[in-house]
């Protein structure tokens, strides 16, 4: 009989649902700490924010303060959403101290002075000094931010959350927004939690300074909670030791997917605390922070800039051995430096023990995390009679690369640590030569991307052979094998195309439309204009219609687009880590690759062409000069390394300009290409430079302007000229001066007097001017996220904004009606792709919309959208191969036909017959019979909040998130009837249908099914637990479409057949025949499913194999519910095996706290009140 043992560490306000990624503790009685920050950040569509570029310096703009102590604000709360009326106590120079008017008695007089006193004098400076800045002034053009302290959570306690920041205060038109820099704080801390006060104001206000670093979002959650917990340790020495310690207990939860709390702020801590140890101090951490880039993206770019050679895979296994060893005596990059860590090492019952030899076994390991295993071949701490030689051979299966580490530890401390060779397939083997008695081995195992492992140890010599493993002594045994396993993970496209990627199983990645761009580069040529950013290339043309540039085609690209150069009908694009990339756009229409060259370039930044020569400015390399006589074979011909960073070019005749982070700026005399000769220096360093009859005109955050008549003396003629924002692109034509001036737009700079050159004109932009180019009377503008502007500069003091391509959006939902995919594309409006041959899905046309669309369902022609406080949106859509006026599709238009406000934000919608089903909290049902004199005929509350629907038939199934399922009996939709009702005892996300049986994506558990043979009793069938957060299914053919955040899971029951992890931010998905179309973020992805692959079952497959005996059983501990909870919860859990089950509770201590013996359970899944 085996017995089971599931332990739960208890703490009085236990979260582990996807939606809220809490926070550690540091101490017993800090145990119930929270952030809020993750949850908000999560749930919200954010744009770009205006982001100060982080080598620009800031201004120190502190103007007097908008409010007084004794004024009165009615703010917005988040957690819980709410409003409060709050009274400002203090006034700081960094700061207000508002109280919610009805806890006003709770603080002290001297805590109110405590608060502002340490947030202006320490928290504030110190996160400035050491991580970076907020935005400012602000969204409120206020440069102090609110310290707001209110009952958060509501509990009448400073138990749960301690505070939180909400980027949707930032977000003019977000729904509920305070338009104020805001921190939310417990208002019980003070007196309750004071040991976490200022730390916990410190994490929080980390978070809105990151989120402005990131350019107005925030950062892979690990990452985002890492700095945030590093910024408590650097400022208040404040670490929750309690996750640090559950991490070494359980190294093998990766650092970069798992949302763990011992991740998010045990583990993600370590880390940054480690490179902050190893590589680079203050330097790194703030590098990190002051990029848009994010995670593993975020931390290469920052090693990069600081000039180290290793990346994040180096490090990572560096930290993977000093969390073992833990000794910095041994070698300084074998544990880490903090006194305060030298007692935490990776436990034995955190390893696997292998005592006997030959030794095989495999495993699973997740994505940068770490399986250790240590080799004791005796009944003592190692090898008892050692072989002369021990083979370890090791077979890895995953689309990523694996990393094997082999340390061998001898009884007096002596270490050396080797990694196994690995070929492409992952396979390697090591030979440890000359073991001794008293000797150890451990191994370390992991891998970019989950996947599977095989090793064995024997006592022989094995050999590799072909980039195969031998079989050699004992393998004959055992032979060394590992088949792919169902359900792997994605495979890596290693092909020449970067549109279609095949990963077997019948399951095909075709590829992905971009709906949205960041762009912040153009280039013009004749009559179109070229614009690159994060996606790649595309192509504008402004022949008929110069004001308003039409969207013609578009070409991803590798890297990270940083510039664009045209020339006789190529594209030259420096593509950073990718280096330089050459596209044929000379058929305008159907841009093509040439070719891309990477030698001797580590980052390329600017790009200019004239002639046969490209000249590059290459972040590190310098300038680098390549013949470009033959495209598809570029040549490198010359170079110059000034000592810093090149971070602007301009070529003039016989001169090359620089602009050096260290160096200044330098002309070089290029007539010998091969060897450029430096002539003069000035000190003055800048983004952008234009030459023009002598003289150099200077982007350098303000604008500049030197002397270069002599280059062998250039000399600073004019500098220091101001402008609202900063200037870091310029164009000259006639004589003014034309420059991006980034969160200020467009400002135009009068420079006919070379020495007082003035500002005449400005234009704001959107989002953020990166870009700027001129031709004729107009100026384009690359605008970030705020997509490609137009102005009308014929009359340079008196501008006229003509045209903004609004590139933004994010895609929350699709529904493919007749060969068009409609996509619900958040602040995108409606955009509509032609899908009728799915290999080139193409833009059709864009609807906007007066809200976000968070939903779509298209019925006889018209697309009914969910559009959040907008309610239900009407949209004929009929007339799609009718061209609207010119410009053409595709464009926006605007023919909402009808709008039904709903009392609260629509999220779900369904059309069937003549009605439309409108999920807004309560359900609304909508007479569509005439579709543009829509009625609402019924309003039915629900317990929880109708989120999602499906309508079958006669049937309206509802997903209402922590209110679990309803069925409802639409027969007669003026008299809604709910016949069923089953609390999940989850987050039910979404609903769908098939036979008998209802399946819920379930974002606590996974995948959750139900008999609903009887609607009136639904009952609980089975579980697919899954660690995705869970937001959309369907039903079809047999198959069980799943799809996650960032994945998307196919099972044929009851087995996991198929999984992608190629998503973003997936929102909804659509199943159409064979064709899947995943609305992901900033994409829509579609996938390729042949269902005639050899597991496919009839469709009645599925109705016959749900039941709790026959699903994909192991052991599982679930979320508890309700959560938060009083004064009882209860906790779901799932066996693979039948055995005695006992409940242990412990408190943050490690002390047991009580036992619950539940006797024998049978193999199954325990999730209802009655069962758990």
């Amino acid at each position: 009989m085996k017995k089971l043992q599931i332990q739960l560490f208890f703490l009085s306000f236990i979260f582990l649902s996807w939606q809220i990624f809490p926070t550690g503790a540091a101490s017993a009685d800090d145990s119930d700490w929270q952030c809020g920050t993750p949850e908000l950040i999560k749930s919200e569509d954010i744009s770009r924010a205006p982001k100060i570029a982080a080598d620009f310096q800031m201004k120190d703009i502190r103007p007097a303060p908008q409010w007084q102590v004794g004024d009165q604000l009615e703010l917005y709360t988040h957690i819980p959403a709410g409003r409060v009326r709050a009274t400002c106590k203090r006034v700081g120079k960094h700061a207000y101290v508002f109280i919610d008017n009805a806890m006003s008695n709770l603080v002290a007089e001297a805590d109110l002075d405590d608060i502002i006193d340490t947030f202006d004098n320490r928290t504030y400076p110190q996160v400035h000094a050491h991580l970076g800045a907020e935005w400012k002034p602000g969204i409120d053009m206020d440069t102090r931010i609110i310290l707001l302290l209110h009952d958060v959570e509501g509990n009448g306690s400073g138990a749960g959350y301690g505070g939180y920041f909400s980027p949707k205060d930032e977000i003019p038109n977000a729904p509920n927004s305070n338009h104020k820099e805001i921190i939310y704080v417990d208002v019980y801390y003070p007196t309750q939690k004071r040991q976490a006060l200022h730390s916990t104001i410190a994490h929080e206000f980390t978070h809105l300074m990151n989120w402005f670093q990131n350019g107005g979002s925030s950062d892979e959650t690990w990452l985002e909670e890492g700095i945030a917990s590093f910024s408590e340790w650097k400022i208040y020495d404040y670490v929750h030791w309690i996750y640090v310690a559950n991490f070494f207990n359980n190294p093998s939860i990766s650092l970069v997917s798992s949302s763990s709390e011992d991740i998010s702020y045990g583990a993600s801590f370590l880390f940054l605390l480690y490179l902050y140890e190893k590589y680079g101090g203050e330097r790194i951490i703030k590098e990190i922070v002051a990029q848009d880039r994010r995670g593993i993206a975020a931390i290469n770019f920052a090693l990069k800039k600081l000039g180290y050679s290793v990346r994040f895979r180096d490090v990572f296994n560096n930290w993977t051995v000093a969390n073992l060893i833990n000794d910095t005596r041994l070698s300084s990059l074998y544990g880490y430096d903090n006194d305060k860590m030298a007692k935490y090492r990776i436990k034995p019952n955190a390893q696997i023990i292998e005592r006997n030899y030959p030794a095989r076994r495999s495993g699973t390991v997740d994505d940068w995390a770490a399986t250790y295993v240590t080799l004791r071949f005796a009944q003592g701490q190692a090898f008892e009679n050692p072989p002369p030689t021990l083979s370890i051979v090791f077979d890895g299966d995953s689309p990523g690369i694996f990393t094997a580490q082999v340390i061998r530890m001898g009884k007096q401390g002596e270490i050396s640590v080797s990694e196994i060779e690995l070929n492409a397939e992952n396979d390697g083997v090591y030979h440890a030569h000359d073991l001794l008695a008293d000797e150890r081995l451990t191994l370390i195992f992991s891998s970019s991307l989950s996947g599977t492992y095989r090793y064995e140890a024997v006592a022989d010599v094995v050999e590799m052979n072909a980039g195969k493993p031998m079989q050699g002594g004992n393998l004959n045994d055992v032979p060394l094998t590992l088949n792919r396993p169902v359900g792997s993970r994605i495979r890596q496209n290693l092909g020449d195309s970067p549109n279609s990627c095949e990963f077997g199983y019948g399951a095909i990645y075709l590829g992905n439309l971009h709906l949205s761009s960041n762009y912040v580069s153009l280039s013009i040529e004749d009559d179109y204009v070229y614009a690159v950013g994060e996606w790649g290339l595309e192509i504008f043309d402004i022949s008929s219609n110069p004001g308003i540039p039409r969207h013609i085609s578009e070409i991803p690209l590798p890297g990270t687009t940083e510039e664009v150069s045209v020339q006789n009908g190529y594209a030259y694009v420096a593509a950073g880590e990718a280096g330089l990339q050459i596209i044929d756009v000379r058929q305008h229409q159907s841009p093509q690759f040439v070719t891309n060259y990477r030698d001797a370039l580590t980052y390329v930044h600017k790009i200019q062409v004239i002639g046969d020569y490209a000249y590059i400015a290459d972040l590190d390399a310098g300038l680098q000069i390549l013949d470009i006589s033959d495209l598809e074979n570029p040549r490198l011909v010359g170079g110059y390394k000034p000592k810093g960073k090149t971070l602007a070019l301009r070529v003039s005749g016989q001169y090359a300009y620089l602009a050096d982070s260290e160096d200044g700026f330098q002309i070089l005399d290029i007539s010998d290409r091969q060897s450029p000769r430096l002539l003069g220096v000035s000190d003055i360093a800048g983004y952008d430079i234009i030459t023009s009859d002598g003289y150099a005109y200077l982007a350098d955050g303000d604008f500049a302007i030197l002397d270069i008549r002599n280059p062998n003396a250039p000399k600073i003629i004019a500098e220091d000229i101001q402008t609202p924002g900063q200037i870091v692109s310029l164009q000259l034509q006639n004589h003014y001066v034309y420059a991006a001036d980034l969160q200020g737009g467009l400002a135009i700079l009068d420079v006919s007097d070379v020495r007082k050159p003035r500002v005449v004109g400005r234009q704001n932009t959107a989002g953020q001017a990166f870009d700027i180019a001129v031709q004729g009377d107009y100026a384009y503008i690359a605008d970030g996220y705020g997509g490609l502007q137009t102005i009308d500069i014929s009359t340079p003091n008196q501008t006229q904004w003509v045209n903004q391509y609004d590139a933004s959006g994010f895609a929350y939902a699709v529904d493919v009606y007749e060969g068009y995919a409609y996509i619900a594309d958040g602040k995108g409006g409606l955009r509509v792709v032609d899908v009728n041959d799915p290999a080139t899905a193409a833009l059709k046309t864009q609807f906007r919309i007066p809200s976000s669309a968070y939903d779509v369902c298209v019925h006889d022609g018209y697309a009914y959208v969910a559009a959040g406080e907008a309610g239900l949106l009407v949209i004929d859509s009929r007339n799609l191969n009718e061209p609207p006026p010119p410009p053409f599709a595709p464009v926006h238009r605007e023919e909402t036909v009808a709008q039904i406000q709903t009392s609260s934000p629509a999220w779900g919608v369904a059309a069937f017959g003549n009605y439309v089903y409108v999920a807004a909290d309560e359900l609304s049902v909508v007479d569509i019979s005439g579709p543009e004199n829509p009625k609402t005929v019924a309003v039915h509350q629900i317990e929880g909040y109708a989120y999602k629907i499906r309508v079958l038939g006669n049937r309206a199934y509802i997903a209402a998130l922590d209110g679990g399922i309803y069925i409802l009996d639409i027969t007669e939709p003026e008299k809604l009837n709910v016949i069923g009702h089953y609390n999940t005892a989850g987050i039910a996300k979404a609903i769908d249908v098939w036979g008998n049986y209802a399946y819920v994506a379930d974002s606590v558990s996974g995948m959750q099914i139900f008999d609903i043979s009887n609607p009136q009793q639904p009952k609980f069938a089975s579980v697919y637990l899954t660690d995705a957060e869970t937001v959309d299914i369907q039903v079809s053919k047999g198959y069980a479409y799943l799809l996650g955040r960032k994945s998307l899971e196919i099972l044929s029951p009851p087995e996991l057949i198929e999984q992608f992890d190629n998503l973003s931010w997936a929102g909804g998905f659509d199943v159409n025949g064979k064709w899947i179309y995943v609305a992901d973020g900033y994409d829509l992805k579609i996938f390729s499913f042949d269902r005639k692959a050899p597991w496919a079952v009839d469709d009645s497959a599925l109705e016959n194999s749900y039941t709790e005996t026959k699903s994909v059983l192991r052991y599982q501990l679930g979320q508890n519910y309700p959560n938060p909870f009083n004064p009882e919860t209860w906790i779901p859990y799932q066996l693979a095996e039948p055995g005695d089950v006992t409940i242990s509770i412990y408190n943050l201590k490690g002390e047991l706290i009580r036992s619950i013996k539940l006797g024998r359970k049978e193999a199954g899944s325990y999730l209802s009140k009655k069962k758990t």
